[in-house]
């Protein structure tokens, strides 16, 4: 289920956790019921589940490492990379998925979706004083403290060792903060190093006008675009 252990454990139907080699038994039996249903003799062959067949929803596999990106290539899924929390896994996740893939039913080649946390402000200054509040909630989370994003002012008031400074500063070097010019430039790389066929912004900041703001000038970077996304390619 992701998020934090306490979450995780709050959304599983038993109180034991459950391991890798449970997920694609998992997986198969969602595809079963989305794709219409199960083999004669299976015990859920008399489910119905809605919405099916023509009219199911897609199915995404999100991940964070490359036993996700195998089992997305495999089965032929699309596949949507957290590069936004977990940079250090993005290229060998996506490398992998490219080698395991096998064309399926919902696609005919390897088709990748890249999170990123995006915060383009008027210059990079400013840019980076706005993702401060992200850094700090990484932070705590990564020493077993999860809070809600704090101020900038919360923020900048923390005393920082050199350590967390390091750590927040190498998350920025990963990710598309700063001045429109720099996010561009940030964002060309990553599109010509990954390869990926969309990107997703996770924009992680205090204030929802500057979440607003950072979309708006990120969505101008594309105002040349071809319009007309249609999703995936299908087989």
């Amino acid at each position: 289920p992701g998020t934090d252990p306490a979450t995780a454990r709050a959304l599983r139907r038993t109180a034991v956790a459950e391991s890798e080699d449970d997920f694609p038994r998992q997986l198969a039996e969602l595809r079963a019921f989305l794709g219409g249903g199960f083999p004669a003799g299976h015990p859920y062959e008399h489910i119905a589940a809605v919405p099916s067949g023509p009219r199911s929803p897609p199915v995404w596999l999100l991940g964070s490492s490359t036993w996700s990106a195998r089992v997305a290539g495999q089965l032929g899924l699309p596949y949507a990379f957290a590069h936004h929390f977990s940079a250090e896994h993005t290229m060998p996740a996506l490398a992998t998925y490219h080698q395991c893939f096998r064309p399926s039913r919902e696609l005919d080649r390897p088709y990748v979706v890249l999170a990123v946390h995006v915060v383009c402000a008027e210059d990079d200054a400013t840019a980076e004083l706005r993702a401060l509040p992200a850094g700090l909630t990484f932070v705590r989370l990564r020493r077993g403290r999860p809070s809600r994003i704090p101020t900038v002012e919360e923020a900048v008031a923390h005393p920082w060792s050199p350590e967390e400074r390091a750590f927040v500063a190498s998350r920025i070097a990963d990710q598309a903060v700063g001045s429109p010019e720099t996010v561009a430039a940030r964002l060309a790389r990553l599109l010509e190093q990954t390869r990926a066929d969309e990107l997703m912004f996770s924009t992680l900041v205090h204030d929802p006008i500057h979440r607003l703001e950072s979309l708006e000038r990120a969505r101008g970077l594309f105002a040349d675009a071809t319009p007309g996304w249609s999703g995936p390619p299908g087989r």
